[in-house]
């Protein structure tokens, strides 16, 4: 049995005798009506989502089992700590990028875990996910200027078949800008909805552009 490199410990690769079948897309928008709690929200869509891939995901008590190629499996299995849980619900499939989105709660606070169908290798992200036009890259942002329990800031990675390569990532402090709202201007330029706190409010301040020259940086 061959562990991933993940924060917890807990995530396996074992031997799997299923197949694949054509994957299903489903919007999330109406699931989470009058829900809110992020983990009651997150168990709900991966309960619907159950159904939808039962030929991918399985749920046995605290173990999610993802399907991987050459018969294999991750699995995810949730834990208490004396100061703290970590809970992993299953989120969707992403067959642009052949990956599945795992959310993971913690005590306070939560993230997302992407993890590459082919290889099973498995990355943290700090929010939900928007692909490049070419399927060559993803950005993962996220803002909390109240609570503070997420991290605030994004994250670029540079897609292969098997692997997830860190192109830049900014992580900001509470008194400046937050990003928000991302959008692929191309496959080489993003643009941000700044977010700013103002009266414990968080209010949008303008926009900025991030491009890819060799390396990413805010465009003059």
């Amino acid at each position: 049995m061959l562990s991933l490199f993940f924060r917890c410990s807990t995530c396996k690769i074992v031997n799997s005798g299923r197949f694949e079948n054509d994957p299903i897309v489903v919007n999330f928008d109406s699931l989470c009506n009058n829900i809110h709690n992020s983990y009651e929200c997150a168990k709900k869509i991966e309960k619907h989502q159950l159904t939808n891939f039962s030929h991918l995901i399985k749920r046995n008590n605290d173990k999610l089992i993802l399907t991987i190629e050459n018969n294999a499996d991750v699995i995810f299995i949730d834990k208490e700590f004396d100061d703290g849980v970590i809970r992993y619900s299953f989120r969707d499939y992403i067959k642009e990028i052949n990956s599945y989105i795992v959310h993971i709660q913690y005590f306070e606070g939560n993230a997302y875990c992407l993890i590459n169908k082919n290889s099973g290798e498995t990355i943290i992200i700090p929010g939900l996910l928007k692909i490049s036009p070419d399927k060559s890259r993803l950005v993962s942002y996220n803002v909390d200027l109240v609570a503070e329990y997420t991290v605030n800031g994004f994250v670029i990675y540079r897609l292969t078949n098997t692997s997830f390569i860190k192109e830049f990532e900014l992580i900001i402090e509470i008194d400046e800008w937050w990003p928000s709202n991302a959008e692929w201007i191309d496959n080489n330029q993003i643009e941000f909805e700044k977010t700013v706190l103002n009266d414990t409010s968080e209010i949008v301040a303008g926009k900025v552009i991030y491009e890819f020259k060799g390396k990413w940086q805010i465009k003059e």
